[in-house]
């Protein structure tokens, strides 16, 4: 569509703009920085912690007890009555005599070893298997818990950012940074979206579609669009194109 002043794709663009600006003076700056630092607390914390957590909680019995045992049982009920070979691998043991799939028996195999790096009996695997995978699922537990307790904090400091949104003076300058924040967020993803659109634009199965695009953005003439200024002054593309 080729208006007068402008193209559809303008009109898009210039009404995102608008509500990206309302939503982020609603939203705020501290609530959504907050949230996206958050994130990334959440994930690296628990990631890096989620082990010493999971052995503090192994040194004091805490769940790791009833864990190993129900594993360890059930380990040892599969094994009634089974007779297990002196050459036997430990892939091979939890693979055949314990049911763990294939894949897994491989990887967890490196991992079930005792000290001296040999298991001479079923008992011995049997034990070690519920060991090392009891470890694994503690360490998921503490990844969790340590999860929710950030998440916990994170509530908190987004209660303590609505009650200072409550003066005057602070919603309006967290409103003013939330539309910055917001609009760079769309300016992003309007990047990501041009350079997609400019990869299809070079595709033949694309030769319609890029017709009536050429015609709304005017890339053809000298008219001016707002469009054509980031379809073609787009940084992302600018980038791919010099390093591939």
């Amino acid at each position: 569509m080729n208006l007068w002043i402008c193209g559809l794709l303008d009109l898009i663009l210039i009404a995102g703009v608008v509500i990206f600006a309302i939503i982020g003076y609603k939203k705020g700056f501290m609530k959504k920085l907050i949230s996206l630092g958050g994130i990334l607390v959440i994930l690296i914390f628990s990631f890096l912690y989620c082990g010493q957590f999971a052995e503090f909680m192994i040194s004091h019995d805490m769940i790791y007890p009833g864990i190993f045992e129900k594993i360890h049982t059930g380990f040892l009920t599969k094994l009634e009555g089974k007779n297990i070979t002196g050459d036997t691998t430990v892939p091979v043991f939890l693979n055949e005599y314990l049911g763990v799939p294939k894949l897994f028996a491989n990887m967890l195999g490196k991992g079930v070893t005792n000290d001296s790096g040999e298991l001479l009996t079923a008992a011995d695997m049997a034990f070690a298997a519920a060991d090392y995978i009891a470890g694994i699922i503690m360490n998921i537990i503490a990844f969790i818990i340590l999860a929710i307790l950030i998440f916990v904090v994170i509530l908190i400091l987004k209660l303590i950012a609505d009650a200072l949104r409550t003066n005057k003076l602070v919603e309006v300058v967290d409103g003013i940074l939330g539309i910055l924040l917001y609009l760079t967020f769309y300016a992003v993803g309007v990047c990501v979206l041009f350079w997609i659109l400019s990869l299809f634009m070079r595709a033949e199965w694309f030769s319609t579609a890029r017709a009536w695009f050429e015609v709304d953005m005017q890339l053809t003439t000298d008219k001016f669009r707002l469009s054509k200024l980031v379809y073609e002054g787009n940084v992302l593309r600018r980038l791919m194109d010099l390093f591939f």
